[in-house]
């Protein structure tokens, strides 16, 4: 036996091989897609068409971002329910058995009765190969959404990377930044909730902090004279500088617990802003908030009532958004009592 003819013969054919399997090998194949992908997206970017009428470039960069994740084996897609080992374990024997014992019957030439192990074998075979089939768990329709809602966890991971960047590319991203007219609610809501008067009255603008001045004076001080010239003065001076200091410090006590009582309930985390822009005036728009359930949001293709929703009035302020309604529809209205533009009595 010539040992070296051997080893070269193996070499000749195992290098070819590990090319191969190198070549084909899934991280490799990811890589090549990405830089493909990549160079296509310049192509494309540089196609006036297809940049300013198609969602094309949106797609490619999904894709990218999808392979990214998976090189770097980040986990994607809906939860799949585990692998029972323990039945794998026991179809694996019973099939392994099974199949002994067929091939024990058949070794000399088919025998009729050699069927019946076999079928076990193959209902076996069936099972294991079920066990690693179709476990993505469906996600539950959510009560708290309205009927005829997609939830977003219900959506591809292709889809949702999508939607994320367009929705970056249209500029609507800027609508849930902090200083944003969705950032800015949530960002009042979290103050108000946790008491922080500090922070939310740097979310508001100045004709909200007038008009609830101006309802705390009506139901707290004396206004019997009808003396309204007087009330316009105490309003203006605690809504614009604090003073009386006492009075001012009577104001924060009473909304900061009347606050807590309207928002201690909510959770934050379980509310989604609408993305539609709804203006309602110059510098004007509305904030609609509602309960998404245990999903990450969800999509709605007609018109629906959405119970539970949450209405904001939101007023752009040189550059920067404020809270100017959290009841109503319409900015409020100065006033002896003020206008809140609600039927609720929780103003």
């Amino acid at each position: 036996m010539d040992i070296d003819s051997i080893v070269q013969t193996v070499t000749a054919v195992a290098t070819p091989l590990a090319a191969l399997v190198t070549v084909l090998s899934r991280r490799q194949r990811l890589r090549k897609d990405i830089r493909e992908n990549l160079s296509l997206v310049e192509e494309i970017e540089k196609n006036q068409t297809l940049r300013e009428h198609t969602p094309t470039a949106f797609w490619i960069h999904g894709r990218i971002t999808l392979d990214v994740a998976r090189l770097t084996g980040q986990k994607l897609g809906t939860p799949k329910k585990p692998v029972p080992v323990g039945s794998l374990i026991l179809a694996a024997i019973i099939f392994v058995g099974f199949g002994i014992w067929t091939y024990y019957i058949v070794r000399n030439g088919f025998q009729w009765y050699a069927v019946f192990p076999g079928v076990v074998c193959a209902m076996m075979l069936i099972s294991i190969m079920g066990m690693f089939m179709n476990r993505e768990l469906p996600p539950d329709q959510d009560p708290a959404l309205p009927p005829g809602a997609t939830p977003v966890a219900g959506m591809s991971e292709g889809e949702k990377i999508a939607n994320r960047i367009a929705l970056s590319e249209s500029g609507m991203s800027d609508r849930y930044a902090e200083s944003g007219p969705v950032g800015v609610v949530y960002k009042f809501i979290e103050a108000a909730r946790d008491g922080r008067h500090e922070d939310w009255l740097i979310a508001v603008d100045q004709n909200w902090i007038l008009c609830r001045v101006q309802s705390w004076i009506w139901e707290n001080e004396d206004h019997t004279d009808d003396d309204l010239s007087r009330l316009d003065e105490l309003a203006q001076s605690l809504s614009t500088e604090g003073q009386p200091e006492g009075l001012w410090e009577r104001f924060l006590n009473d909304e900061r617990e009347h606050l807590q009582n309207l928002w201690r309930d909510v959770d934050i985390d379980r509310l989604g802003a609408g993305s539609t822009k709804r203006k309602i005036g110059p510098g004007y728009e509305l904030v609609i908030l509602v309960p998404t359930g245990d999903t990450d949001g969800y999509l709605v293709q007609s018109a629906t009532v959405v119970q539970g929703a949450f209405t904001f009035v939101v007023h752009k302020v040189n550059t920067s958004w404020k809270v100017a309604n959290h009841v109503g529809n319409a900015s409020p209205s100065p006033g002896w009592p003020p206008a809140w533009w609600t039927t609720s009595e929780e103003i």
